[in-house]
């Protein structure tokens, strides 16, 4: 259960951020049926995925020619609507030469309305803030989600990348104008990124905001020590610098007490996400339907609680490694 939504969510969250790169346009359905086949029920986008350049990889058409990853995924879940959990997010910019970013209600109801008419459902049941946006109070933007929920077209909206200190102000704003809080929030949270344990986390505890993680392998780091090392892993994936020593230390070590245990890296960084406090759900982005099971299969591994406390002293608590 999503904290106090109502909504029954799969421990792992299919997202979609490299839709139509990898996996390729084609290979999508089989990624989506794999996920709906293996018990996954909640499917994570937003207006800013998929065709973007920042995504552009070399044996992917380029971003100009891609279409977006909701329309992807929309057409991938045609006719399970009444089975899954949709969530999508605004206020990224998705026009690259039009400032339309940022969740002014006006931004927002276009946004939205685009983003329904791509994955052709006729609501949300999740709504996420992508970002915080300064220019936009917080109040009105409680008012702004407020009424897409009167209106049907969200069942719930949630934060992603606040701070703790923010999520408690969306929180606080929501009940003095006697509105709807935001149910959820999604955090950058993984064994080697653990800075969100600080404050954030006790924050939405607070608040009564279960986290949905993401990232949890950190971009294929956690995924095992050779994955890590391969040339379009985590940051390479964009153009950035690889993996450091330091995480690569961490992945070498993991998959150390992966190979004395009989179980995969994947399993234990994932197990022990999903068994930190207040994380609900975890997403994560395999490049095919294989990857997936090899995922969903490593997850259903019984780990005794001294594993998972093993794998917890692999990097300290509170801090992000390297």
């Amino acid at each position: 259960m999503l904290g106090r939504s109502g909504l029954r969510v799969s421990p792992l969250c299919l997202g979609s951020a490299w839709f139509g790169v990898a996996p390729l346009a084609a290979d999508v359905d089989e990624l989506v049926s794999a996920a709906l086949d293996g018990g996954i029920n909640f499917f994570d986008t937003a207006s800013s995925y998929g065709n973007q350049a920042r995504f552009d990889r070399t044996g992917a058409p380029p971003a100009a020619q891609r279409e977006s990853a909701e329309e992807l995924l929309g057409r991938a879940l045609r006719g399970r609507r009444d089975d899954i959990v949709l969530a999508s997010k605004v206020g990224e910019r998705v026009d690259p030469d039009v400032d339309d970013a940022g969740v002014s209600r006006a931004q927002v109801e276009r946004s939205l309305e685009r983003s329904l008419r791509r994955l052709g459902t006729s609501h949300l049941d999740l709504y996420y803030v992508h970002h915080p946006d300064p220019r936009t109070r917080i109040d009105d933007m409680v008012e702004t989600f407020d009424r897409l929920i009167d209106r049907g077209l969200i069942r719930h909206w949630a934060l992603s990348n606040f701070t703790g200190r923010e999520s408690v102000d969306a929180h606080l704003t929501a009940g003095r104008r006697g509105g709807r809080p935001p149910v959820a929030q999604q955090v950058y949270y993984n064994l080697v990124r653990r800075s969100a344990e600080r404050d954030l986390l006790p924050a939405l505890d607070r608040c009564g905001q279960p986290v949905i993680a993401y990232s949890g392998l950190a971009g294929g780091l956690l995924g095992g020590a050779q994955r890590a090392r391969r040339p379009l892993a985590g940051p390479a994936r964009v153009g950035r610098p690889s993996y450091s020593a330091a995480l690569l230390d961490v992945a070498d070590r993991l998959q150390g007490l992966a190979d004395r245990t009989g179980c995969q890296p994947a399993g234990l960084a994932l197990r022990w996400l999903l068994t930190r406090p207040g994380v609900a759900a975890t997403v994560v982005g395999p490049e095919s339907g294989r990857e997936l099971a090899d995922l969903i299969a490593a997850v259903r591994q019984p780990m005794p609680a001294d594993l998972l406390s093993a794998v917890d002293a692999l990097t300290s608590p509170g801090a992000d490694q390297g």
